[in-house]
């Protein structure tokens, strides 16, 4: 090969997805030529000899080996085809490059992306320091069929990031993707990553079977969550939870059902009611903390189970019950309900529950046995479901409070786990169609989530009641001095926004 309008030529080979590449520059480019050069590639072929065929340099390049994926977080800068942009060094917090220097008409080709089925969302990370603009999303040319347009508004500077989304219609299959930028004179904001949602279906987030109770747990890259199976049938028991089921996810969208994990009679001393739990990982090993009826005594009893995986399976970590009814006296026989486990920053771990009183005890190192006194840590209308959890470091106590003639979810904070517990006053309000509501709140993925419950799913025919729930899950958000930010019950859930 020839230098191309060039003073130099410079080779590099390299074998990437079962083919072979020679990259080249030339200095093809406008302004190019001399040492103002450019880096190309085509495709390297081979003799049956194993020499190498001739290049001959093309404009049109290698052809493009393999599809992009559309659903994974695809940074700006990740181009096939450009006109009028530039890249810079980027202060967001994942740093990188971002794309700067957009004006009005400017635009980015990206080829062979693989929308599948279809996608209904687009995401993207925007800052702009003037009016902003419009990001369009066309198929096949700059001026091809629009599936998409996103608004890009102020947000404060060039480096203040936020997330912009907008719905999509029309992208299915395989195509080239036109990133084209639309406002009005001068530049119109900086571009740091975009990413497509397939279609969701909101809340729900599980729909195969009615689910209460939501316990996440986070670990590696996987968010599992545990929850008791309804099956409450009309004119029977108001409650029929007969076992605890298990989902897990790695981007919030997708969800696998691993079906029953833990059943109350895998426990020799337990008759059933599989009620609220919560599942804790320490030292490579899974502590299932449940609740259950106790055969004898008659009572609601907290128990442990123990796994070295995720999914089980579970085995009793005792034979006995952690928590009757006999060591939290009062007039209840039912009172011993809802554990929830801390492992705070010191290894210690720490057991919260209680139904009319939240009561909370240090575990001991084994996780298996109660170390020291059961303390009353009851916070204001508190009724039962306590979460507890820790940011930076202030603690939270989350649980079901009465508002309205039915739960609601409340919360209160301490500086330290055996409190004062101040006050924090309503997460959120009543759950739709159920007379309970029950918190779990994680962090995953950098963002915060609270689950709950609602009644609102129809299953087979079967429309939701206080015994046939569905969990839910909403974005978390805190403010500067600690407190969350009130959360509001959609129907959307996550899949709105980015």
């Amino acid at each position: 090969m020839e230098p191309q309008n060039a003073c130099t030529i410079h080779p590099g080979i390299v074998d990437f997805n079962g083919k072979t590449y020679l990259f080249y520059h030339n200095g093809d480019l406008p302004g190019g030529g001399g040492f103002h050069r450019s880096v190309c590639v085509n495709e390297l072929q081979f003799e049956a000899n194993g020499t190498v065929k001739k290049v001959t340099a093309t404009k049109e390049g290698a052809p493009q080996n393999g599809v992009l994926d559309p659903y994974k977080t695809v940074e700006a800068e990740t181009i096939g085809w450009e006109s009028g942009i530039e890249t810079e060094k980027c202060s967001d917090e994942n740093g990188g490059m971002n794309i700067f220097d957009i004006d009005n008409g400017d635009y980015i080709k990206v080829k062979g992306v693989d929308f599948g089925a279809g996608a209904s969302m687009f995401g993207a990370r925007v800052a702009s320091a003037s009016k902003g603009g419009k990001i369009e999303l066309r198929l096949g040319s700059v001026d091809g069929t629009l599936i998409g347009t996103c608004t890009v508004k102020n947000t404060g500077g060039d480096q203040q990031w936020e997330n912009v989304s907008c719905k999509v219609d029309g992208a299915a299959g395989v195509h080239d993707l036109y990133l084209v930028f639309k406002g009005g004179d001068g530049d119109l904001f900086n571009f740091n990553w975009w990413r497509f949602r397939k279609e969701q279906h909101g809340n729900p987030i599980f729909r195969d079977a009615f689910t209460a109770d939501p316990a996440p747990l986070v670990v590696g890259d996987t968010l599992y969550v545990y929850v008791g199976h309804d099956e409450a049938e009309d004119g029977g028991p108001y409650f029929n939870i007969t076992e605890w089921l298990c989902y897990s996810t790695t981007d919030m969208e997708h969800w696998t059902a691993h079906g029953a994990v833990l059943k109350p009679t895998d426990f020799k001393w337990a008759t059933g009611e599989a009620w609220a739990s919560q599942v804790v990982e320490k030292d490579g090993q899974f502590f299932y903390y449940t609740t259950a009826q106790h055969g004898d005594p008659n009572c609601k009893a907290i128990g442990v189970a123990v796994a070295d995986r995720p999914t089980g399976p579970f085995r009793d970590a005792r034979g006995t019950a952690l928590i009757i009814d006999s060591d939290t006296p009062n007039k209840r026989g039912w009172n011993d309900i809802d554990p929830t486990v801390l492992i705070d920053d010191d290894g210690v771990a720490w057991l919260s529950w209680g139904n009319g009183t939240c009561f909370l005890a240090r575990l001991n190192s084994n996780m298996i046995e109660i170390d020291g006194e059961i303390m009353d840590i009851t916070p204001e209308s508190y009724v039962e479901g306590p979460w507890l959890h820790k940011r930076d470091h202030l603690y939270y106590l989350t649980y079901a409070g009465f508002s309205g003639g039915s739960e609601n979810i409340r919360y209160a904070t301490a500086e330290k786990i055996t409190g004062p517990w101040s006050d924090r006053g309503e997460l959120t309000g009543n759950a739709r169609n159920s007379f309970t509501i029950h918190p779990g709140i994680i962090e995953f993925n950098g963002q915060w989530y609270l689950f709950y419950h609602n009644a609102t799913l129809t299953l087979d025919g079967q429309e939701g009641a206080t015994g046939r729930r569905s969990v839910c899950v909403e974005r978390l958000y805190y403010n500067a001095d600690g407190t969350m930010k009130p959360v509001e019950q959609t129907v959307d859930g996550i899949t709105s926004g980015f």
